[in-house]
């Protein structure tokens, strides 16, 4: 089975409890330039990676190429996750992988996830809907195909969210193509579009924008680094030139950018950035206890568990437990590696019968608990 999973906007947090599920559990992963990377660190040990990301200017695999590797490791029986960043039908190209499946028989589930049009704007407290402004919302690729020819252009609405695409010739009506939006009532989201935003604003004017309409260019949406630039038709490009937004970004544009729909307090961690050094269990939990408190966390050191010589000591010992009368767990890992090796060496557990045991902090405690052990 493939699974072609939306990784969601870039916070790990933000993928689907289906979507992680998965994840866990697959052989083979098959991933984009994400910004979620940490829900990589998910994956089982010995899961296979394979990194087939795209980004503008250089493609490390074209999308046939995609498509072959994905029946390629169908075919082998294996669970393989296709990991795609937002949506997987949302200018994603999943259309074309679920294509490429369905001819060659493999069979195939899509998860949805969170496209980045509606969630990047949310964290910014701009609503793409909203009572009285906006009663539909607009999602544009704002990235052009090779040839500079044909541009597609896609349509998401509330509250039904049907989808349009079209194509026409830009090279014989530079400012046609964007004839429709300016009929469109609602909020407009390009994706993809920061290196084009000077074209994009200036075709949107073209077309019968007001030079007064709201802008806002959001940098790194859900991710560390966030960052936003507000202004309107006439002003927008030069703040963005000015305050070096970097990809990936969304430009909204409609009545709704100027909405700030952010709360003023968000906890004692408000506006601070927390640098996470540990496991990946550990940077976990730190992550989830500085997201109540309204900071914004990202891993800055990735450590791991590795085993040493002094795992040999531990099994001459265990050839003589009996000479021993206390157990000491000092941490979780421990534990963890303690009783696997336990199990590795094929020791009965009854012969830890006469030892008294300690641990080093609650969680370690919890953590033998798990093992079916109370901790003196």
């Amino acid at each position: 089975m493939v699974y072609l999973i939306g990784a969601g906007p870039g916070d790990p947090g933000l993928i689907t409890v289906k979507g992680l599920e998965f994840i866990k559990q697959c052989d083979t992963i098959i991933y984009d330039r994400l910004g979620t990377y940490q829900l990589l660190e998910m994956v089982k040990p010995d899961c296979r990676r394979i990194y087939v990301g795209k980004q503008a200017g250089s493609h490390y695999k074209k999308q046939p190429e995609i498509n072959e590797i994905l029946v390629e490791e169908g075919r082998k029986g294996n669970m393989v996750v296709r990991l795609k960043g937002g949506d997987p039908f949302v200018f994603g190209r999943g259309g074309e992988e679920v294509t490429a499946l369905l001819e060659a028989g493999i069979p195939f589930q899509v998860i949805p996830g969170i496209t980045s049009a509606v969630a990047v704007p949310e964290v910014c407290g701009i609503p793409v809907t909203h009572r009285g402004t906006s009663r539909s919302f607009h999602v544009i690729t704002g990235h052009k195909r090779a040839d500079d020819k044909v541009e597609k252009i896609g349509e998401e609405k509330s509250p039904q969210c049907s989808e349009l695409t079209g194509s026409v010739n830009s090279n014989e009506n530079p400012a046609g193509d964007y004839d429709y939006i300016r009929n469109q009532e609602g909020t407009s989201v390009f994706l993809m579009g920061l290196n084009r935003l000077p074209q994009i604003v200036e075709r949107l004017v073209q077309t019968g924008a007001a030079e007064h309409t709201p802008v806002a260019v959001i940098s790194k949406g859900t991710m560390p680094g966030q960052r936003i630039v507000r202004g309107d038709m006439r002003s927008i490009a030069d703040k963005v030139t000015e305050a070096k937004l970097e990809s990936p970004a969304i430009i909204v544009v409609g009545e709704n950018a100027a909405l700030d729909f952010t709360a003023p307090n968000r906890g004692p961690l408000q506006n601070v950035h927390v640098g996470l050094v540990g496991t990946p269990k550990l940077r976990e939990k730190m992550r989830v206890a500085i997201d109540v408190l309204g900071g914004q966390s990202y891993s800055i050191v990735d450590m791991s568990v590795e085993q040493t010589e002094e795992k040999n000591r531990l099994r001459r010992a265990l050839e003589h437990i009996e000479d021993y009368s206390w157990l000491a767990f000092t941490s979780q890992n421990t534990i963890t590696l303690f009783f696997k090796w336990l199990r590795e060496w094929n020791i009965d557990i009854r012969k830890l019968a006469h030892l008294k045991l300690a641990v080093v902090g609650a969680g370690t405690r919890d953590a033998l608990r798990t093992e079916g052990y109370i901790a003196d």
